[in-house]
């Protein structure tokens, strides 16, 4: 059938329809698809999976702290999220992921790590941070990256990766930690939650819902020509 006829037969119903199957055809050229990725169904706590926590100096002088890593009091495992609770000047913490390879080839040279986060007030301090280490997890004399977040909702943090897998002198960088950094020093720490979270190939993400519950989620990117 030819355009003109098409558009004879079906008018302008037709020619919508046509419009919007011509834009799905382009974004299907365009754009690359994805729906079958093991690392977006894991659990925050599973791509998050270790904490470091620190003692501030009103926490209690009774009180023992125990040890500072997997500490899970600041921090814990609720569900599969993560759900954070400080008192104020009470202490910090760092929940992160330890990676000792580079990132997937087309983060071109950066991690790419998509956090969802709740609750968040104006007076939290909440970081995403990058540390440094050598093979025996000294630290490694070079600056923590760090990106605010000040907001709920959606975040990503792109640093760069400098993880070397060839030189064994000093001071190069073998291991790599990637996380959220909270500190209760300036205010109370309540029910914050991380309830998404995802390393790994750069994508955009697109959620799908049926019957008021997530049940697939569509990753794309342009495609690179």
């Amino acid at each position: 059938m030819s355009l003109k006829l098409f558009l004879e037969v079906f008018g302008s119903v037709g020619g919508v329809l046509l419009g919007v199957g011509g834009c799905i055809w382009k974004c299907f050229r365009s754009y690359d698809l994805k729906y079958n990725y093991p690392e977006i169904e894991l659990d925050p706590v599973e791509v998050l999976n270790e904490e470091w926590e620190t003692k501030g100096k009103e926490f209690s002088l009774e009180e023992s702290f125990g040890q500072n890593w997997n500490r899970l009091i600041f921090a814990k495992k609720d569900n599969g999220n993560w759900n954070i609770n400080i008192d104020k000047e009470h202490g910090s913490v760092y929940i992160y992921t330890k990676k000792d390879k580079q990132p997937p080839s087309v983060n071109n040279g950066k991690h790419y790590l998509r956090i969802n986060i709740k609750n968040i007030t104006k007076n939290m301090k909440v970081y995403f941070e990058q540390k440094f280490f050598d093979s025996e997890y000294n630290s490694v004399g070079h600056q923590n990256e760090k990106k605010p977040i000040r907001k709920n909702g959606v975040h990503f943090f792109e640093p760069e990766c400098i993880i070397d897998l060839e030189n064994d002198h000093s001071n190069v960088v073998k291991i790599e930690q990637l996380g959220i950094y909270i500190t209760g020093k300036y205010s109370d720490i309540k029910n914050v939650i991380i309830d998404e979270a995802y390393y790994g190939e750069k994508w955009s993400f697109c959620h799908l819902f049926c019957c008021r519950k997530k049940c697939k989620t569509i990753l794309y990117r342009k495609k690179i020509l």
